[in-house]
């Protein structure tokens, strides 16, 4: 028996319906003050336990991101954002913790 015909008929039968099919609907990219915010939350998290799997990928991808789209792929001025707001965040937990 041959098994070539029916099984090029099926892959273009199925090339078919995906041609028609709708795209899936992008989502929209977060704003650089969306991804400030989770960069500053990997940040933390990572500082006090070991990331699994799936939240060291989310953060490696927030991290690009945040990057390219809110430092046009400059590192330096990455990292010095993130040490000015690592303090800053640092200060406001000490503050909070002093308040009765």
């Amino acid at each position: 028996m041959n098994t070539v015909r029916p099984a090029a008929a099926l892959l273009l039968a199925l090339a078919a319906v995906c041609a028609r099919a709708q795209p899936l609907p992008a989502e929209p990219a977060p704003s650089i003050a969306a991804l400030k915010r989770q960069y500053l939350e990997c940040d933390r998290q990572a500082s006090t336990q070991r990331l699994d799997w799936t939240t060291a990928s989310h953060c490696s991808i927030v991290s690009e991101q945040l990057l390219q789209r809110g430092f046009a792929g400059d590192f330096d001025r990455l990292l010095a954002w993130w040490r000015e707001a690592r303090d800053v965040a640092a200060a406001a937990d000490r503050h909070a913790l002093a308040t009765p």
